[in-house]
Order: C-alpha cells, then sequence, then structure tokens
C-alpha cells in the first residue's frame, strides 16, 4: 500500500493568528508610537547604564520592564533587532572616537577663508 504525503493545510480565512497573516507595512501612526516606545525605553537604559539590552537581557528585563515590553509591542520584531544593534554599533562608534557622532560638525566645505 502507497502512502500520499500529506497535502498542506490552508488556514481558515476566518480564523486567521498574526503570524500568518499577510505582511502589512506600518502605518505613520505605528511607526510613530514604535518611535516613541524605543526613545522611552532607550532612555530607561542610559539611565542603568546598559549599552547591550540583548546581551544584559535580564537586567534590561529588571530594570526598564514596563518600557521592554511597551518597545516589544509597538515595533515589530525586525524593527526591535535592528534598533537594538544599532544602539550597540553606534556606541562602539561614539566610543572608538571619543565623541558622539551626533555632535561633530564636520562639513564638506573645501573652500579656504
Amino acid at each position: 500500500m502507497e502512502t500520499k504525503p500529506s497535502e498542506p493545510t490552508v488556514p481558515d480565512k476566518n480564523n486567521i493568528t498574526p503570524a500568518t497573516e499577510p505582511f502589512r507595512a506600518p502605518k505613520r501612526a505605528d511607526r510613530e508610537s514604535c518611535w516613541t516606545a524605543r526613545d522611552e525605553y532607550f532612555k530607561c537604559l542610559d539611565k542603568n547604564n546598559i549599552i547591550n539590552a540583548k546581551k544584559d537581557d535580564a537586567l534590561a528585563a529588571e530594570k526598564c520592564g514596563p518600557q521592554k515590553e511597551g518597545f516589544e509591542t509597538s515595533c515589530v520584531k525586525a524593527w526591535v533587532d535592528y534598533f537594538l544593534k544599532f544602539r550597540v554599533q553606534q556606541a562602539d562608534q561614539e566610543s572608538a572616537f571619543g565623541t558622539t557622532l551626533q555632535s561633530t560638525n564636520a562639513t564638506n566645505d573645501t573652500t579656504q577663508d
């Protein structure tokens, strides 16, 4: 007796869970909500001298639990990962150059006075 491979199941369109919903690009209000939650979380991390919230996840959750939860629920996972990686990268660059990147007044002006 030959067995057939089972056919893939199609989700019931009336019972779609968020994990199976098609991708929907965040709307402006969603993005602004994400950025606000990110800023609040990062402000708490700064206050507690936590740079790498992924590496120091337990400490970040202890010190900034509500802000962390707000950040993770307001932003899509890919954005959360990106923002956390960018935070560490930016801190590494700032320590390498000994200054904040935003505080430098570098220009492309090549004219001489």
